[in-house]
């Protein structure tokens, strides 16, 4: 396996050492490279302007840096990490490969590469639930009919079926301003810069090397920014069982409202399974799996936490585990995500059949409200209600008004805001490889030494 790190007080080449500490790490390092490269054209412009290393070295590591990232490798299979499989592209390019991460640590490196993905998820997360939010809107805001809401799995009051999908659309809209807020967070400050966690000697500007990548700048303390390897996990799992959260109390809904017993709320075609003994079952197997996967993100939120409980200041190497199990659990739940959408897009409601569960009982708070308007005492109004269910006898049945939260406008703003910001990421981006280009065009022109 090639190693960059190795030598030293180093012992190498154990197989079974490599499989529990690499195996999976190797999977999360796959989606890093793209980042790892960018950081280090980034940072190696930087030295340049600054004639850190020779012109000829420069010139040749950028080029090399370029030529890479348009052919990104997609797995980092058969190396340590990251860092190795670049390593080793770079020594293959060039004979300057020994000074591509001059000054730099593997925890700022990692740490830039961590977060860079999961800026980027967090868009792509914010679009799955603003598109979420827009079709469970626009697919139930004319929707007709009432339901009976549950509080205990009892019945409780009436509520307008455009009152409950309103409901659903806030929250998911909700969730995707959550993202939003993470975002503004994470994209303030650059790891790239603070070393193992007490600086570099470098006397660069890594300020300027963070803006060139998207970054407000980047930490001004060394040890703040280490700080935050780890913490950056805890904030992005935390948020990803927050979604999960919701989705598993939406799916519970979803399994007893289109359960045999309530049956007024039917789900499309490819979300239930059928039984392998009863011809008579359709089960709700992909909601029930949603349940599954929202205890699991509970697991890796608690297995974050735990990993940085009891740890002194700097990187540890057990802060790999919740790097692995967060990344891969943000990419699931894009993908749960993804799945949601035809669901919402084609559930049907029967609203005949749900006026029809409506116990008598279900309007008594309306009834009781309606007797303290007449008397103006409101717990002899309550008893006085309560009575003539205890004898069976009716009340009035009533209808409330419907109640909004979201309204497509502010959707289709907020779409827009994650488009741009979206937008604005690839442009950075493409400036950074244009200029990059530029940069090694314009030194070799002009001979510069």
């Amino acid at each position: 396996m090639a190693r960059i790190w190795g030598g030293g007080l180093s012992d190498d080449d154990n197989p079974h050492l490599e499989d529990l500490m690499l195996t999976e790490d190797n999977k999360a390092d796959s989606y890093l490279i793209g980042y790892e490269i960018l950081g280090l054209i980034s940072y190696h412009i930087e030295l340049s302007k600054n004639n850190i290393i020779p012109r000829q070295e420069s010139e040749e590591l950028l080029s090399a840096l370029l030529n890479l990232y348009d052919n990104i490798p997609t797995s980092v299979k058969g190396f340590e990490d990251v860092h190795s499989l670049v390593d080793f592209k770079i020594n293959s390019a060039t004979s300057f490969g020994s000074d591509l991460r001059i000054f730099l640590s593997r925890n700022d490196q990692s740490h830039l590469d961590i977060r860079s993905f999961y800026l980027d998820r967090l868009l792509v997360l914010g679009q799955s639930l603003v598109e979420i939010s827009s079709t469970i809107k626009r697919r139930f805001e004319n929707a007709e009919g009432f339901m009976a809401g549950y509080t205990h799995y009892r019945q409780a009051m009436p509520v307008s079926f455009k009152t409950y999908f309103d409901y659903l659309s806030g929250i998911f809209a909700d969730l995707a301003e959550d993202c939003l807020l993470l975002y503004g967070k994470l994209s303030i400050s650059s790891p790239l810069g603070y070393g193992s966690g007490y600086g570099s000697p470098v006397t660069v500007d890594m300020s300027q090397v963070g803006k060139s990548l998207g970054y407000k700048g980047n930490f001004g303390n060394p040890l703040n920014g280490s700080f935050y390897r780890g913490l950056d996990d805890v904030e992005v799992a935390f948020l990803i069982s927050k979604i999960m959260l919701a989705i598993s109390r939406i799916s519970q809904d979803l399994i007893m409202y289109s359960s045999d017993e309530f049956n007024f709320l039917e789900l499309p075609k490819g979300y239930t399974t059928g039984s392998s003994l009863m011809p008579n079952k359709r089960n709700p197997d992909f909601l029930e799996m949603l349940q599954g996967y929202a205890a699991e993100a509970s697991g890796t939120l608690f297995t974050t936490f735990s990993v940085l409980f009891n740890k002194g200041s700097g990187y540890h190497r057990e802060f790999q585990l919740s790097k692995d199990k967060t990344m891969a659990f943000t990419l699931r739940a894009i993908k749960i995500l993804k799945a949601l959408l035809p669901l919402f897009a084609g559930i049907k409601i029967d609203g005949v059949k749900a006026k029809s569960l409506m116990k008598n009982p279900t309007y008594a708070t309306m009834a009781a409200y309606e007797k303290f308007r007449e008397e103006g005492k409101w717990k002899d109004a309550y008893r006085y209600i309560g009575t003539k269910l205890k004898a069976r006898e009716p009340v009035s049945e009533y209808y409330p008004d419907s109640y909004f939260g979201t309204n497509l406008k502010e959707l289709h703003n907020l779409q827009e805001k994650i488009d741009a910001l979206i937008q604005t990421k690839r442009n950075i981006e493409s400036e950074l490889i244009k200029t990059t280009r530029e940069f090694i065009k314009q030194k070799k022109s002009l001979n510069i030494n």
